[in-house]
Formats: C-alpha cells, structure tokens, sequence
C-alpha cells in the first residue's frame, strides 16, 4: 500500500500525484477478470495473448460504461537467437535458409492468438526513427516470407552442395539416406569455429532428428560439417513447443537438406549457453547454434555499441555479457572502428569512405558516438543502416510481438499507456473521477 508522500518534488516534468492510495495486488489469470469486474482491481495491465485478451476486453464490453482500455505494440519480441562463431548458424546463408523455412505470419498469428505483429529487425514500431521511415525501412528489409526454394537458394549459394563422402553435389543435390539425408559444407581453415570446435562438431539430440548421428566428418585433409543445427530451447515454453511444430519437424527444413536437434534445459543452462558461464552450467564446449528467449526495450534508449565486437579484436572474449550472437560482420575487417582514422565520420562520409560497406559493428558504434546530441536526421541514418544491415546477417529471427491491453475503471482519470510509460508512471498523472 502506498500513500501520497507530501515531500515529494514530482517527476522531471514536476508532475506530482492526486490518488491518495494506491494497493498493488498480485493477480493470477484464473481470478484476474473477476476481481476486475468486482472492482478489487482498477488496473489490469500488460494483458497479452488471444485468450487474456478476449477475456478481458469481455469484462469492458459487458459494462462500457464502467471501464476502458488502452492498447499498445510490445516494444520486444520473440525471437530465434543464433550463436553466430562456431557450428552451421555461424554461416548467414543458414541463419536465412532457417527463416525462410518458417512461416513466421501463421506462428505469431497461432501464438498471440491474433493480438501480435511482426518485426523484421532489432526494432519496435513505436521507436521515433523507426516511424519517421517507416516506408523507406520496409521497402528496404526482407520479411523472409516462407519459401523452400529460396531456403534452398541460399544454402546452394553458401556452399552447402555436399555429401558426406566430401562429393559436390551442386545445385542437383538431393536428400540420400543415413548422414546423407542433410547437406555438408567444405570448411575453409577460417570457418573452423570458435577454438576449431567444427572439426567436431555433430548433432546432440540425435532422438529428436530420427536417431541420425550427424556429425564433421573429415576427407583427405578436408573437413565437411553437415546442415544439423543444435537448439536448445528451456522447459515447459510454449514457444518451444510452438516452434518444434512448425519448424523443427516440419517438412520444410527436411525438405532443404536440414536437420533441427532439440535439447531441452532450465532457463539458467540455457543463459550458460549463451554467456558461456561454466556457473550456469556451461561444459566449455560450444554446442547449440540456435536458441529461442526474447528481447526487448525498457525505454527509447538505443545502445548496440559493444554488441558486435568481432572475434580479431583483444575486447571479443570480455564483451559476452553484451555480444550474445557472437557475430563478426565481415565488413568490419575491412573498415574498422578501431582505426581513428575512421571514427566520428558523418554517414555520408562513412559510406563514401567505406564504399558503401559498413559492418555491424562500425555502425552500432557510429549510431552512438558519431552523432551530435539532438540531430536526429542524422541518427536516422544510421539507425536505418544498422537494423538494414542486421536484417541481412539475420542473427535473430524475430518470431512474433505482441499487443499489451490494459483494462481500468472509468473512475481512473487520465490513464494513458504505452511500451516505455507503465501503469507506475502514468498513475502520477492520474486522478479519481469520485474525488473530483
């Protein structure tokens, strides 16, 4: 329960509170709409998916007259996280081929229960830079629309025409039997993964993939690792679930030359995973190339400086806290950050310098620390450089976002919500129809 503080100053706009008491209650789905309609609860917030949602918004339309809603984009979204220095997802001609294979309308549409969207990037809709090229951005990303045979295209085009006898197959390459039902990759000596963990590498849960044990298998001096990626997914997820039907077994990844292990582990093993946390459970070993969690965005605040550090820099093995996907764009080789004589160049500049190829990770620092306090045209250009580029290298699938409902009585005045403005701040603005 908390009551007006009479010493304190307001926000930073001095907004000061007019409700009296307020009493946080812990609410359970099963008793929530009932407590709403009886008037123990004020405030339902941060509703989500089909079921909640229609149940809630019931409770408002049966007494219109007595409550209201608001609604609003998640400002985050579910995703496919890949683990981009070592196994198949370390090629982005994978991490593509993987997108292309699930229909991510149809499973955001099934998850949300039609209260969701989609995002093509590290973006949410309600971000100023997002809506001010909105139609520019959009025109510009791939939406990755469902299609075996651009999953195809794309694996053809990376390399993936092999069999495990080291043959290439090329672009007639077909399903075989045993091993040879995924495809293989001859490695070069620089894709030998993270501390050469390719050479071998194989499938973990070979149960899940029809007890096929996929693994490197090497040819002369050559190394050949086959099309079966390694998920890891934690316990009793909906998403997990989800997502082993429409996309593990689904005959689209068979049907490209792919194979999809799942492992199933609590969330903490899952975080080991992808910090590398011999605390969390990490064995030392690098294993699953491909994970499902989800992200978000507490305010406008947009900061990626650090996320993509590649793998030559002496920052690289500190900056797992911040770089989970582990990615180095090969841009950044060539035009770096690092260089001084590079940093602190306008976007013109920096596409001029570059020849119009800017990594990850030089525009990630650029978007931060190139751009003069309050210009916000040039912000915008980099921040539509950065989630275009992302978009490409694809190290996240995102999977679904949804819309938040709140639900509150009538007798609350000035309630107003968004993704970075919760029932917390908004109460400061708020008042009681009853007291007036």
């Amino acid at each position: 329960t908390l009551k007006i503080n009479p010493n304190y100053a307001g926000n930073w706009e001095g907004q000061k509170p007019h409700v009296e008491t307020v009493i946080i209650r812990k609410v359970i789905s099963e008793t929530q709409n009932t407590q709403l309609s009886t008037g123990e609860i004020d405030v339902l917030e941060s509703i989500t998916g089909g079921d909640e949602v229609t149940s809630a918004l019931k409770v408002m339309n049966d007494n219109p007259k007595g409550y209201a809603s608001v609604h609003y984009d998640r400002a985050g979204y579910g995703k496919i996280e890949f683990e981009c220095d070592f196994g198949p997802c370390m090629f982005p001609e994978v991490r593509q081929a993987v997108a292309y294979c699930l229909d991510r309308a149809d499973f955001a549409n099934t998850f949300t229960g039609g209260y969701g969207s989609l995002v093509n990037g590290p973006y949410s809709v309600n971000f100023g830079a997002y809506i001010a090229q909105e139609e520019e951005l959009e025109a510009a990303l791939k939406s990755y629309a469902v299609s075996v045979a651009q999953a195809k295209a794309v694996l053809i085009a990376g390399g993936w025409t092999y069999n495990s006898k080291g043959e290439n197959l090329g672009a007639n390459w077909t399903a075989g039997s045993g091993v040879d039902q995924v495809r293989y990759k001859k490695l070069a000596a620089n894709e030998y993964g993270v501390n050469d963990v390719n050479k071998e590498y194989k499938a973990v849960s070979v149960s899940t993939i029809g007890g096929v044990e996929y693994k490197t298998v090497k040819v002369g001096d050559d190394y050949y690792m086959p099309l079966a990626i390694n998920w890891g997914c934690s316990e009793n997820n909906s998403v997990s679930d989800l997502l082993t039907t429409k996309l593990q077994q689904s005959n689209n990844v068979k049907d490209a030359g792919m194979a999809i292990s799942k492992t199933e582990m609590p969330f903490t093993n899952l975080l080991g995973e992808i910090y590398r946390e011999a605390s969390y459970g990490f064995d030392g070993t690098p294993k699953y190339g491909m994970l499902n969690l989800a992200t978000g965005w507490n305010s406008g605040l947009y900061d990626y400086s650090y996320n993509w550090i590649g793998n030559d820099s002496d920052l690289y093995d500190d900056f797992f806290d911040y770089s989970s996907n582990k990615l180095s764009d090969p841009y950044d080789a060539a035009f770096q950050w690092d260089n001084d004589a590079n940093k602190y160049l306008s976007y013109a500049e920096a596409v001029a310098k570059s020849n119009g190829k800017l990594g990850m990770n030089y525009i990630s620092f650029a978007m931060v620390y190139s751009v003069k306090a309050g210009d916000v045209t040039e912000f915008n250009k980099w921040f539509k450089a950065y989630i275009i580029r992302w978009n490409e290298l694809l190290p996240d699938i995102p999977l679904y976002s949804n819309i938040y409902y709140d639900v509150f009585n009538r007798n609350i005045l000035n309630y107003k919500t968004s993704p970075f403005f919760g029932a917390a701040e908004a109460i400061l603005y708020c008042a009681c129809a009853d007291a007036q």
